[in-house]
């Protein structure tokens, strides 16, 4: 039986790995994420694998993360996830230079750390196109440039004052509450609140402004959906989620669905092929579809909200069969780490 240390920050995955590790009787030592000894106490107890789920909401953990867990993996400890998911993880610019370097089909991509590169480029650029920040989830930061004189102001901003990745979630929030008064759900919105604006003051005052630089991508106009695979080791969620109401984006639309249609094999395997090229146990994929039809990937990420995957009511596995049965993609993370069966 492997030796296993936990580090909690109370949100993800973690709570169910320490349930289900338990159920299992597998013992597991928890460990402090910034102690000063925390790689001394893993030698010591002489720990095999390392699981941590890095919160997207906070800059202070994200921005050491990498660090501490590839001096881990020095020590020649297992860590999920690894410096490999790490590396990219809310990184919008690293996932373009890591999909243009291992050949996952992507949309056209241009990143400018330059403003008067970028100026030149975008005169003759074809509009409309999107704009995003570098960091951000649910289509936070994410916006339609309409034309040459808006992508010269946003290069402006980007490369003087720059911007505050921490601005939409507030701009969301209109969103938010159509959503869940449509699911009839709208106490829910009210309970969460002191939270969200926990978050947005914390972050606000503690992020740096993104700037010096431009990233800009082909806008695929024509999708009404995005389709979400998530590869667990051989197994694969999918799943899409229709764009939010006027609106472009899918991505925290909460308008999601399982039923299946004859593209989404093309993703599931180009998905699988992906986590083979990266060496990633767990990594979900959003596609959208390109001009002549091909999925294409827009983004990646270790981590993400474990219930809508639960709700597949199943998996595929990599010759593209399904299997019935809803799973947890926590055990399935287990499972392909090899700590439970």
């Amino acid at each position: 039986m492997k030796k296993v240390a936990i580090a909690d920050f109370g949100f993800g995955f973690v709570g169910r790995w320490k349930e289900i590790l338990r159920e299992q009787n597998h013992d597991f030592l928890e460990v402090d994420f910034f102690s000063n000894d925390l790689l001394v106490d893993l030698e010591k107890s002489r720990v095999e694998v390392f699981l941590t789920h890095i919160p997207m909401d906070n800059e202070a953990i994200k921005k050491f993360a990498i660090s501490i867990i590839k001096s881990i993996e020095i020590m020649g400890i297992k860590a999920f996830p690894s410096s490999a998911d790490v590396l990219h993880f809310d990184d919008k610019v690293a996932q373009k230079y890591i999909f243009d370097a291992l050949k996952i089909p992507s949309p056209k991509t241009d990143v400018f750390f330059d403003s008067g590169v970028a100026r030149r480029s975008l005169k003759h650029g074809v509009y409309p196109m999107v704009f995003k920040l570098r960091s951000g989830a649910g289509s936070v930061n994410v916006k339609k440039i309409r034309s040459y004189n808006e992508s010269r102001r946003l290069i402006s901003t980007m490369f003087s004052g720059g911007m505050r990745s921490t601005h939409a979630m507030l701009s969301d929030m209109q969103h938010k509450v159509r959503l869940h008064k449509r699911n009839k759900s709208v106490l829910d919105v009210i309970s969460r609140l002191p939270r969200i604006f926990e978050i947005w003051a914390r972050n606000f005052f503690r992020v740096q402004k993104e700037r010096d630089y431009f990233y800009c991508q082909e806008m695929l106009a024509d999708n009404l959906f995005d389709i979400r695979v998530t590869v667990v080791g051989e197994k694969a969620f999918v799943f899409r989620r229709w764009n939010r109401d006027d609106d472009f984006r899918a991505s925290g639309s909460g308008y999601i669905d399982y039923e299946y249609h004859e593209l989404f094999p093309k993703c599931i395997g180009l998905a699988f092929e992906a986590s083979r090229k990266l060496g990633a146990v767990c990594m979900a994929y959003d596609y959208l579809l390109d001009t002549t039809g091909e999925p294409v990937c827009i983004e990646m990420s270790f981590g993400f909200q474990s219930e809508a995957v639960y709700k597949c009511g199943g998996f595929w596995n990599t010759k593209i069969e399904w299997h019935e049965g809803a799973l947890w993609p926590e055990q399935a993370i287990l499972e392909a780490l090899g700590l439970i069966k």
